[in-house]
């Protein structure tokens, strides 16, 4: 029981860990703030890079600072430093994309810029790749509660089924707790023979019941060991 109520605790807190992960804010390049609040993964588009479309990411994460953390051109792949958490890709002439894998702790309030090395971006692109979020320049707002409702969820959640657990056990326990003896558990643990007539069901007093026992299967006897 116990350890059913540790994995029930541990797949909790991981659910809760999923749920509350990953909130970005990010800088798009026209120094405009986008503030992503719901897991990723997401995808940043910067528009308008000129005519060699080069782009300098940068990604502040946990007080530190990397710079070129993806290096684009349209004509070449591109370069990044962290590989499957943070990929970039071009798509046009005119457009970078940086794709991020937001579901990890370490990025969570990471602050993200995308600066094109001609300074000709014209604007930045937020796109959620399941599509439920889109933003396009300007000051995007995204709403707190879709996170923090699935926070308030995930803890409820963990309540519920300790409390759920809890019961179970208390009831569990009150059921094996009550006397439940049964005639054959007073079988004479020498002989293999139990009390028959008034023994057998528990009488005593001035009922002569020594000697009084009847035969049972040999095969249930039990012998002191020596």
């Amino acid at each position: 029981m116990a350890k059913g109520i540790l994995l029930l605790t541990v797949t909790g807190v991981f659910a809760m860990f999923l749920v509350c992960s990953a909130t970005l804010k990010i800088r798009n390049c026209t120094n405009n703030i986008l503030d992503v609040l719901e897991p990723g993964p997401h995808e940043i588009y910067c528009d308008g890079v000129g005519t060699d479309g080069r782009i300098n990411w940068t990604i502040t994460s946990m007080g530190e600072t990397e710079q070129n953390v993806a290096y684009c051109a349209t004509a070449f792949a591109c370069e990044t430093f962290l590989s499957e958490s943070f990929y970039a890709s071009p798509v046009s002439t005119t457009t970078a994309t940086l794709s991020i894998k937001a579901n990890h702790r370490s990025w969570a309030g990471a602050t993200l810029k995308c600066v094109a090395q001609n300074d000709e971006v014209a604007s930045c692109k937020l796109r959620v790749i399941n599509g439920s979020v889109t933003g396009s320049g300007g000051t995007q707002s995204f709403p707190v509660a879709a996170v923090a409702g699935g926070v308030a969820a995930s803890v409820l959640a963990i309540i519920v089924v300790i409390v759920i657990v809890l019961v179970i056990r208390r009831k569990c326990y009150r059921t094996y707790d009550r006397p439940n003896r049964r005639r054959d558990q007073d079988t004479n643990p020498y002989t293999g023979l139990r009390p028959t007539g008034a023994a057998a069901n528990g009488n005593s007093g001035d009922v002569n019941t020594e000697g009084v026992y009847e035969e049972i299967n040999p095969e249930q006897r039990q012998h002191p060991s020596t």
